[in-house]
């Protein structure tokens, strides 16, 4: 058993984390332990959530003992608000790529990390950058005429689809709620097949790298098992 923990902005996130994780590697047994935020036994998010405590996480020297009972660490962060934590989409007055933003934000998680952590457990962490956000993982599984440089306003989008389809709402100011999870739920679990996430996963950058970093981190750890 591969035990996995999650430092994220909200629960939801961990909802789609969790099944693409899961069903990349079927043959694998995951433990996933919610480290932030933590959950109760409905799934319910136990404290507080977003990218200030993402960050937190990241400099405490705490990190290490995650690491130590954990073989991996998933960290989950939004480009939406990454000028917030010294981010900037920008350089020589154009918008980055973004796959250059993704990039960017990752190298600059890792300068949040204390050094002697990072060197000695760099090779444990996954990056899950939401270019803008994560829900703009999730965009593709509605709409297949969904482009990759589509990365704004990506909950609107799924509202807007879900509202057609009479398939209830995403609060975006509270997406805690009993019917946001639900619906988050529902859709990460089309995330049920390796192709099916390989396929979905070429619509975001975001996305993309996180699977590319699966095929690398967890993939190792997966031949070292057997």
């Amino acid at each position: 058993m591969i035990k996995v923990a999650l430092i994220t902005e909200g629960v939801t996130d961990q909802f789609v984390i969790k099944p693409i994780i899961e069903n990349y590697f079927k043959d694998i047994d995951f433990k996933f332990n919610a480290i932030q935020p933590q959950i109760d036994e409905t799934d319910k998010q136990d404290g507080f959530g977003g990218w200030v405590n993402v960050i937190k996480w990241c400099k405490s020297e705490d990190l290490k003992e995650v690491f130590v009972f954990n073989d991996f660490v998933v960290i989950q962060i939004d480009a939406d608000v990454c000028q917030e934590y010294d981010v900037s989409n920008m350089e020589k007055g154009k918008v980055l790529e973004n796959r250059e933003l993704c990039e960017k934000i990752i190298e600059k998680l890792k300068s949040f990390i204390l050094p002697v952590i990072l060197e000695q457990y760099h090779e444990k962490i996954i990056f899950a950058i939401g270019v803008y956000s994560i829900e703009c993982w999730l965009v593709p599984i509605i709409d297949v005429k969904h482009k990759k440089q589509n990365v704004l306003n990506c909950i609107d989008k799924l509202n807007k689809v879900l509202n057609s389809k009479k398939s209830g709402f995403i609060n975006p100011k509270d997406k805690n709620n009993s019917n946001s999870r639900k619906i988050y739920h529902k859709l990460a679990n089309k995330f049920k097949k390796k192709e099916i996430i390989d396929k979905l996963s070429k619509k975001n950058d975001g996305f993309e790298c996180f699977v590319e970093q699966l095929n690398t981190n967890l993939k190792a750890s997966k031949n070292f098992l057997r």
